[in-house]
């Protein structure tokens, strides 16, 4: 199972509100460490993006990058519906990308 886990990534998303910088950064090191998963994650974690347009498109960038084969939600809660105009005007490029495992909460899944 190692061999498996190593060669995936996963992206720490923010579709709705934020978590605290120190939650963040701390899965950051502990996923890596105890199960050797790379983690990638933006300071939309825990600085709230300023539109809808903007978590859009910070959630797309992860969506289309091949190298991430999971989308784990630093949290759930109201605000990830208001991204879905937006992923349905990018639904040709979703569908030519890798399918994503998503993690989460609440509204995220």
């Amino acid at each position: 199972m190692q061999d498996f886990i190593s060669l995936q990534k996963i992206a720490i998303v923010a579709t709705a509100s934020v978590s605290p910088e120190s939650e963040v950064k701390e899965a950051g090191k502990i996923l890596p460490e105890k199960f050797g998963v790379p983690v990638i994650f933006g300071s939309e974690c825990y600085i709230p993006p300023r539109s809808a347009q903007e978590k859009a498109e910070n959630f797309l960038a992860y969506c289309l990058d091949d190298s991430i084969s999971h989308l784990w939600s630093c949290r759930g809660g109201e605000g990830s519906c208001d991204i879905i105009p937006y992923l349905v005007k990018a639904l040709p490029q979703l569908k030519k990308s890798k399918p994503k495992m998503l993690i989460g909460f609440s509204d995220f899944t």
